[in-house]
């Protein structure tokens, strides 16, 4: 389905008869802000059911793996020094102050967040807990929260994620859900970022829309059409 075809979706279930013209860019607006209500429907049950999945996946992103090599190892580099804030994107961040990792602005959600620190081969996969948690373990040396390289976490604080030990860490990967534009929902991807949406979510973002447009219109004829989809909830 093609962004054309959504529009077309959209005037046949607001009745073009009897309603305000909308312009494409109103209409973008409304599906805009119908993607984010429909990803905040199924983000809080993504972990435990599996039609929340499914409905997210073609979101899912690895924002990618950053590595330093043997080289950059030597002498003393770090994440922050080979991908500053010039290598970022609005689909992929960048570093400060060792290896905090500045979230790009399409980003909404961390799946998983894996390091490798110097002088181990191996790749640990972080635990997510709150920056409060963070805090009471360096400063209180709270044994029930430890943060470490035997126990890694990481936090989210002002717009980064913050792993333990970020000047250590010489490889990061990074898989979280982003927001993505309409023309890579409903185009064949012309932007090269191919999110193979179902129809059928398609089709669920168009009634979103369609019900947040309905509600602005100021109309009894619709009164009808407002509870209908009420009830369908």
């Amino acid at each position: 389905m093609t962004l054309a075809d959504a529009y077309d979706y959209l005037d046949l279930l607001l009745d073009k008869a009897d309603q305000p013209y909308f312009i494409s860019s109103e209409k973008d607006t409304f599906l805009e802000l119908a993607l984010t209500e429909w990803i905040n429907q199924k983000l809080p049950t993504i972990e435990i059911n599996e039609s929340s999945r499914i409905a997210l996946a073609p979101l899912t992103d690895w924002q990618g793996t950053f590595s330093l090599t043997d080289a950059e190892i030597a002498l003393g580099d770090t994440l922050a020094d080979k991908y500053d804030s010039t290598t970022g994107t609005d689909r992929k961040g960048y570093f400060l102050y060792g290896g905090h990792y500045v979230l790009p602005s399409r980003h909404l959600y961390t799946l998983s967040m894996k390091v490798r620190y110097k002088g181990s081969d191996e790749l640990v996969t972080l635990k997510s807990v709150g920056a409060r948690d963070t805090y009471s373990s360096q400063v209180n040396k709270d044994p029930f929260n430890k943060h470490n390289k035997e126990h890694p976490t990481y936090s989210n604080l002002e717009n980064r994620l913050v792993p333990y030990g970020p000047s250590d860490i010489i490889l990061m990967t990074i898989m979280s859900i982003t927001t993505p534009a309409l023309v890579d929902l409903f185009d064949d991807a012309s932007s090269g970022i191919n999110y193979v949406w179902i129809e059928h979510h398609q089709k669920e973002l168009i009634q979103i829309a369609a019900r947040k447009m309905a509600g602005n219109i100021e109309s009894s004829n619709y009164d009808t059409y407002q509870k209908e989809v009420e009830s369908s909830k």
